[in-house]
């Protein structure tokens, strides 16, 4: 599993965080076989990005 976190101010927009989670998935084109988990939370003054790439090849 790959995880990628990022904080953003609180008003950063929602397009800004799909902006984010899209440039994950360009990277990702050629390896379509993962699965993709997004979870965003937030407090007072943040919001919180998390991006888990699953890889379905177990070693």
């Amino acid at each position: 599993m790959i995880t990628y976190k990022k904080k953003f101010d609180f008003y950063a927009t929602n397009e800004e965080l799909d902006s984010f989670v899209y440039s994950i998935v360009e990277a990702l084109i050629g390896d379509l076989d993962d699965e993709i988990e997004v979870d965003i939370t937030q407090d007072d003054n943040h919001r919180y990005i998390c991006v888990n790439i699953l890889d379905k090849v177990l070693h």
